[in-house]
């Protein structure tokens, strides 16, 4: 049989092409993912500036100003030190796949003190979260004139806090699918140390809760799917772990003692699943 032109040399050709098609492609593709997965790295340091990049060695000073920076897959590195403001993180949302992370850098830990005059407002926190998809770890909180941290939109977490001596609540989530998970919250509620709102007439706060929030309208909502576990409560002048007017929280394998009122408390709460908890008491 005698061909026009040879198949195996045709074969060849097609198959250089085909495969130098699919090494563009595949650099195209990758280029493509780099771009939609870029993270930046940014810095903050209690000898920062401001005015400076926010890197490691011109890092920012404060969280006010390092938070207009984070877009989805950033991390923001938390020097050691302490510092002392509140803020509210309102700028760019995360997003499932690629949160907004603030976190210690390295083993160093970095405090953020209230001074028990801040925040200013009332029902704020040190730490306020009004947008979505952050994740926070491995700081410490203290010293609140209210609560330590609020999680206020959908699909916030914090680990590996140290939250105390606040005036109110150490950890509150009012967002869809929150996770507050390896926290110790400690000497919280202290507006009514030794029973004293409570002598008063007035009300006190549980140590970590999971409660009504509101939406991104600013409307008051039940906060569905939030998540509390492994976090360890003690020494909470209020309830040590709450959800109220909630749907759907889990609750499981927390440690809660020595608290002032009820060690676990439900209420107005619908689907809740609260396993493999432990509550006790130090002294009667």
């Amino acid at each position: 049989m005698q061909y026009l032109f040879s198949p195996l040399k045709y074969d060849c050709r097609l198959s250089r092409h085909a495969l130098r098609l699919f090494a563009v492609l595949s650099v195209l593709s990758f280029v493509d993912s780099t771009i939609l997965h870029a993270r930046t790295r940014y810095f903050l340091a209690t000898d920062g500036d401001d005015n400076s990049p926010g890197t490691f060695s011109k890092p920012f000073a404060t969280f006010v100003r390092a938070s207009r920076e984070l877009a989805p897959g950033d991390t923001l590195f938390v020097r050691g030190g302490i510092y002392k403001e509140w803020f509210t993180l309102n700028g760019r949302n995360g997003e499932p796949e690629r949160p907004i992370v603030i976190r210690q850098y390295q083993e160093e830990t970095p405090t953020i003190d209230g001074e028990n005059k801040m925040p200013t407002a009332a029902y704020a926190g040190l730490i306020n979260v009004y947008r979505r998809y952050y994740h926070i770890s491995g700081l410490e909180i203290r010293n609140s004139a209210a609560l330590g941290i609020r999680l206020m939109q959908t699909g916030d977490r914090v680990s590996r806090l140290t939250v105390h001596d606040c005036w109110s609540s150490g950890i509150l989530a009012g967002g869809d699918s929150s996770i507050i998970e390896d926290c110790l919250v400690y000497n919280v509620s202290m507006n009514n140390f030794n029973g004293q709102a409570y002598l008063a007439g007035h009300d006190w706060s549980p140590g970590i809760t999971a409660c009504r929030g509101g939406d991104e309208k600013g409307k008051d909502d039940t906060t569905d799917y939030a998540i509390i576990r492994r976090n360890v409560c003690h020494d909470s002048w209020g309830e040590g772990i709450s959800t109220y007017e909630a749907k759907h929280t889990l609750l499981e394998d927390n440690i809660v003692y020595d608290a002032w009122a009820a060690t676990f408390y439900i209420s107005d709460a619908a689907y809740v699943v609260a396993r493999r908890n432990l509550k006790y008491k130090t002294s009667p």
